[in-house]
Formats: C-alpha cells, sequence, structure tokens
C-alpha cells in the first residue's frame, strides 16, 4: 500500500525540534531506531489504518470518502505521498512509486479501499 522510502531520519512531524525516528530522544538517529521506526510506520500504514477504514460503518464509511474526495490534497500533505487512495482519488495512482522507483512496488496491487470508494463513488451516481 505504502511506500515509506523518504529520509525518516529528518522527519518532525509534531514540530518540536526532535526527530520522530529518534526514539530515545538523544538528539541522534540510530539505524536501529530508523528501522524500528519504519517497521512501525509501514506496518501502520499497510496494516492498521487500511483496516481501520475498512471496518468503518457504512455511514461513517461514506464520510470518510466524502472526506478523502474532498480533502485528498491536504491529507497528502499531512500524511506523506504513496497512499493508494488519496493518490487514485487525485488521479495520480502510483505517482509515488513513479517517483521513486525501486523493487518491491507491487504495480499489480488491487487495494480493498479503492474498491470499496468506486462502489460508493458507483452507488451515487
Amino acid at each position: 500500500m505504502t511506500d515509506i522510502n523518504i529520509n525518516l531520519k529528518d522527519i518532525d512531524l509534531n514540530a518540536d525540534g526532535v526527530a520522530d525516528a529518534d526514539l530515545n530522544r538523544d538528539g541522534t538517529v540510530t539505524e536501529e531506531e530508523l528501522n524500528a521506526y519504519r517497521k512501525h510506520i509501514v506496518h501502520y500504514f499497510d496494516n492498521q489504518l487500511g483496516n481501520d477504514i475498512l471496518n468503518l460503518s457504512p455511514e461513517d464509511k461514506v464520510q470518510f470518502f466524502q472526506m478523502i474526495e474532498q480533502y485528498a490534497d491536504i491529507l497528502e500533505k499531512i500524511l506523506h505521498p504513496g497512499i493508494d487512495i488519496i493518490e487514485h482519488v487525485q488521479g495520480k495512482r502510483f505517482a509515488a512509486a513513479n517517483a521513486n522507483p525501486h523493487e518491491g512496488i507491487n504495480w499489480d496491487y488491487d487495494c480493498p479501499i479503492i474498491r470499496a470508494y468506486e462502489e460508493w463513488k458507483a452507488s451515487k451516481a
């Protein structure tokens, strides 16, 4: 689903002056910390977030799809490039993967969130 191939050593999402991957907050991001951070981020975006979206109530899923349609550009800025549904809604599926091609990208990935979105979109037409 996601392509976490950006420089995680420099990310400070909460702008507290400490890199998010600096797990022990000593001012240095070690390779071990970086690998642990990457593992957790990939798990969250590839597993947890997708499952949470798919398990929303039908009413909440409608709101989620409406939000994605209206705010995909903002969501991409606060999350990261490469989230399938966000790229899909903007008409640029695999944009992050195409910008940084590497082994391990599943170009044939059939995203269940995109399938659910397309079903919802067709049902309101």
